[in-house]
């Protein structure tokens, strides 16, 4: 048992490195002069008094007009998962609490919009947002992002639900409520942590996407952080540190949120009679 234990905390310890090591070379690298970049060992750590990194980032937020993506992205990556679980939750509840025909059937065609490739959307997407001259717009991206992100959480949701106990309905029948009653006023809340869950997956894969953004955007207006980080590279570009000064501001929203709603995040995958 104590050899069990000892090889698992090992292949845990080994993970951890291979996760934080690539994390650590940006933040390193985000410290120093393109002169110290090039010039000193890559794992060192430049003295106090050399350290560049609010230049690095203030040239990437401030000249590299990283501040107005970034933005754009804190709108796409709000608006878009938090209407995506709501319309999920309404789709789950009647899936998991009401009885009708075809109900499977609903279910298996959320189920396969999340194993189509993501790239298969984006000539329909063009087309579409074209026609309806969104293309390049906030609006035709929050509609993107919210139509794919719908199935995933519709799923996550349904699953939570399955596991409330079907007599909390029969207890609010007999008080009078309705179906859209007890969703609001029983479901919803006892459902929030798969809520929580539902919308942190679809917020961090929004927030770091960057296909559709470079697809159906092509101005500093509308384009999102990951987009413009990536277009820099080959227009823009001035220093490997400004570049990781920029990656280190994309990841910053992102870890915060995570750190803030961790508790809820874990109660998300655990049922409530298991808690």
């Amino acid at each position: 048992m104590r050899i069990r234990r000892i090889l698992v905390y090992f292949i845990l310890i080994v993970f951890f490195a291979i996760w934080i090591l690539p994390l650590l070379s940006v933040i390193l690298t985000c410290l120093k002069s393109e002169k110290q970049i090039l010039y000193l060992p890559f794992w060192s750590f430049p003295s106090f008094s050399e350290i560049h990194f609010w230049e690095n980032v203030a040239t990437a937020w401030i000249t590299l007009k990283l501040s107005k993506s970034f933005f754009n992205t804190l709108i796409y990556s709000s608006i878009s998962p938090t209407i995506a679980v709501f319309l999920a939750s309404l789709i789950a509840f009647p899936l998991t609490k009401m009885k009708f025909r075809r109900k499977n059937t609903v279910f298996y065609l959320a189920l396969i919009g999340t194993f189509l490739p993501f790239q298969m959307y984006l000539v329909p997407d063009l087309k579409i947002l074209s026609s309806l001259k969104l293309f390049n717009t906030k609006t035709g991206l929050i509609l993107v992002y919210t139509s794919i992100c719908i199935p995933f959480a519709t799923i996550l949701i349904r699953n939570y639900m399955l596991t409330l106990p079907d007599w909390l309905l029969d207890a609010a029948k007999l008080d009078g409520l309705s179906y859209f009653g007890i969703y609001r006023k029983v479901i919803l809340p006892l459902s929030m942590p798969a809520l929580v869950v539902a919308f942190l997956f679809q917020f961090i894969w929004v927030w770091n996407e960057m296909l559709f953004g470079m697809v159906l955007t092509h101005s500093h207006s509308t384009r999102p952080l990951m987009t413009q980080l990536a277009m820099l590279k080959g227009s823009y570009i001035t220093s490997f540190g400004v570049m990781a000064a920029g990656s280190v501001i994309s990841i910053i929203v992102p870890v915060i949120l995570v750190l803030v709603f961790q508790k809820r995040f874990t109660q998300g995958f655990i049922a409530p009679s298991e808690r």
